[in-house]
């Protein structure tokens, strides 16, 4: 004789079967979510390690690219590196793009230099110089001071500062004003405030001009700096780009560094020696 299950035990054997499925699927998706962020985690680790490897292989480069001032190329356990030279100036529309930053200045050269940074007889010979710095968002917005050094006819080292300040101030600077607005641009830079230093031939005992020694007040971020000449500019130094590159991964790191030609430092800003005598 058959016996026939009553129906609702066959729903109850059902309903078992497919809670047992229910918790496979949750299972197995909680496994694949494990293996999957394991995969992930490694990927990153490796992805950081050879970053850092990238990193440190394009700093190696550039090192030995400053050392021996010019172009290298070569290979750190399998990461590649090509470093590159390029001349700072040059022309008549002059970028520092690095920035001056807070409580730093910038010389600008008016006199060639060989390649060992050694001062040479060529001097610029124009009436003057405008010089463009700031931006729309700085706050409170920077003031500029230039300081022109220059022999004289006499062979004496002398000095002459222009300044200029967007803002008014208490106390007050008594600085000039610079032209403020929109549409100062150098190349595709764009300025905030611009200062033309003109009549340089009429200055007292006039001779050689040697460089303008521009100092940012009142700063709270490095300020991009732009500088215009009536005539081709000299040549300020040279900066180097290191590329590193991890061939099994395509990952690339680059770094940036630009050498001015020596300058004596920030400090002596407010001091100036001469080996004759000095008149100001």
């Amino acid at each position: 004789m058959k016996y026939l299950l009553p129906i609702k035990e066959k729903f109850q054997k059902g309903q078992a079967v497919l809670v047992v499925l229910l918790v496979m699927s949750v299972l197995l998706t909680l496994g694949l979510s494990a293996v999957s962020r394991s995969v992930t985690d490694i990927k990153i680790s490796q992805q950081t390690q050879e970053s850092a490897r990238a990193f440190w292989t394009a700093q190696a480069g550039l090192e030995k690219a400053l050392l021996a001032q010019g172009t290298t190329v070569g290979e750190i356990d399998g990461v590649t590196y090509e470093v590159t030279k390029t001349q700072l100036g040059g022309s008549a529309d002059f970028v520092f793009s690095e920035g001056v930053g807070v409580g730093e200045n910038f010389v600008y050269w008016l006199v060639d230099h060989d390649s060992d940074g050694n001062i040479g007889t060529n001097f610029y010979s124009g009436d003057g110089l405008t010089v463009y710095w700031g931006n729309s968002v700085d706050s409170p917005a920077p003031a500029l001071v230039a300081t022109l050094i220059y022999k004289d006819t006499g062979g004496n080292f002398r000095s002459r500062k222009f300044a200029f300040d967007p803002s008014v101030r208490s106390p007050a600077t008594n600085f000039s004003s610079p032209d403020s607005g929109i549409g100062h641009s150098v190349g595709e830079n764009i300025f905030a405030y611009k200062a033309t230093i003109s009549g340089l031939p009429s200055l007292p005992g006039y001779g050689e001009p040697y460089f303008v020694n521009i100092r940012m007040i009142y700063n709270t971020i490095p300020q991009i700096l732009g500088i215009q000449t009536e005539e081709s500019g000299f040549v300020q130094g040279y900066c180097y780009e290191s590329t590193a590159k991890v061939a099994v991964s395509n990952i690339v790191r680059k770094l940036r560094e630009c050498r001015t030609w020596p300058k004596t430092p920030g400090i002596f800003d407010y001091l100036l020696f001469s080996g004759g005598d000095l008149n100001q």
